[in-house]
C-alpha cells in the first residue's frame, strides 16, 4: 500500500477561487511553497491558470509560463521536494519538467497526444483528471447515462490505455475523479457521491488523488464562502483517505498533516 501524501497547492493566478491574487508575485509564491513544506507537504502543485467554475478567460502559454517558471525554479533551488505542474498545455508542461517538475497534473486527462508523449519521454508522474467539458466552458446539460461512478471508471480505463500505448510506465499513473462543478461537471450531490464511492475507484488498481479543498460545491451546500469551509474540507478528505485515497491536494497543509499523523497511528 502506498503511503498517504499531501499535495500543497500554489496558485500563481490573480483569479483563483481561493487565495486568488495572493501569490502572483513569484517571491511570495516561493515563500508560500517553503512554508507548505514546513507544514508537512510531500509534493507541491503549481498552477498558472485558474479553471474555477465560471472562469471563461483562457491564459496564453507564455503568460502561464511567466507565472509558474520562476516559482518552480526558485523552490527547486532551495528544496528537493517533488514539484507538480498543473496545466493542460504541452508546451507549459515541457518547460516545467525541464525546470524541475516531476509531476504533470493535466485536468483534461492527457487528451492531447503531445502531452502523452511528453509524459512517456520524461518519466513524470501523470495525474489523469476526469473533466466533463473543456476548460473555461460550462456544460449546458450534464448527463451520466451509466451513472457517474461507472462513467468515470470507463473514462479512466480509456485514458489509462492511451498512456500505456504511448509508453508511460503504469507505476507513474494517478487517477483524480475531478470533484466539483464547472467544467468538472459534477453537482454538489454527485461530488459527495464520488467521495462516498472512493473504494470503487481503487479497484482500477491505480493510486487515487482527491482535490476538493474549499471548493464551490462545499460553499453551495453550507452557504458559506471558501474561507469558512475548512472543517468540511477536513472531514471529507478524512473520508477519502480512509476509503483508500493516496494523495490529497489541499490549500491547508498543517491540519491535514495532523489528520494523517493520527490515521497512521490507527493503521
Amino acid at each position: 500500500m502506498k503511503k498517504k501524501q499531501l499535495i500543497g497547492i500554489i496558485n500563481c493566478t490573480p483569479d483563483s477561487f481561493f487565495e486568488g491574487g495572493r501569490f502572483t508575485d513569484s517571491e511570495l509564491a516561493i515563500a508560500h511553497g517553503l512554508q507548505l513544506i514546513q507544514e508537512g507537504a510531500d509534493i507541491l502543485d503549481i498552477g498558472g491558470e485558474s479553471t474555477r467554475p465560471g472562469s471563461t478567460v483562457a491564459v496564453s502559454a507564455e503568460e502561464e509560463l511567466e507565472r509558474i517558471l520562476p516559482v518552480i525554479q526558485g523552490i527547486r533551488k532551495q528544496h528537493p521536494i517533488p514539484l507538480s505542474v498543473d496545466t493542460f498545455k504541452p508546451e507549459v508542461a515541457r518547460a516545467a519538467v525541464d525546470a524541475g517538475a516531476s509531476w504533470i497534473n493535466d485536468i483534461t486527462g492527457f487528451v492531447l497526444p503531445e502531452m502523452r508523449q511528453l509524459a512517456a519521454e520524461s518519466g513524470a508522474m501523470c495525474c489523469i483528471t476526469h473533466m466533463y467539458s473543456p476548460p473555461h466552458t460550462l456544460p449546458e446539460r450534464i448527463d451520466y447515462p451509466r451513472g457517474i461512478v461507472e462513467e468515470i471508471s470507463l473514462y479512466f480505463q480509456r485514458r489509462i490505455a492511451l498512456l500505456l500505448e504511448t509508453g508511460v510506465d503504469p507505476e507513474r499513473i494517478v487517477l483524480d475523479p475531478g470533484i466539483g462543478g464547472g467544467s468538472f461537471g459534477k453537482s454538489p450531490e454527485e461530488s459527495l457521491l464520488l467521495i462516498k464511492s472512493i473504494t470503487k475507484f481503487t479497484t482500477l488498481g491505480y493510486p487515487l488523488l482527491i482535490g476538493l479543498s474549499r471548493k464551490s460545491f462545499l460553499q453551495k451546500i453550507l452557504k458559506k464562502p471558501a474561507s469558512e469551509v475548512l472543517s468540511t474540507t477536513l472531514a471529507l478528505n478524512t473520508m477519502a483517505l480512509v476509503g483508500g485515497t493516496t494523495y490529497i491536494r489541499v490549500h491547508d497543509v498543517a491540519p491535514h498533516r495532523d489528520i494523517l499523523t493520527v490515521l497512521e497511528k490507527i493503521a
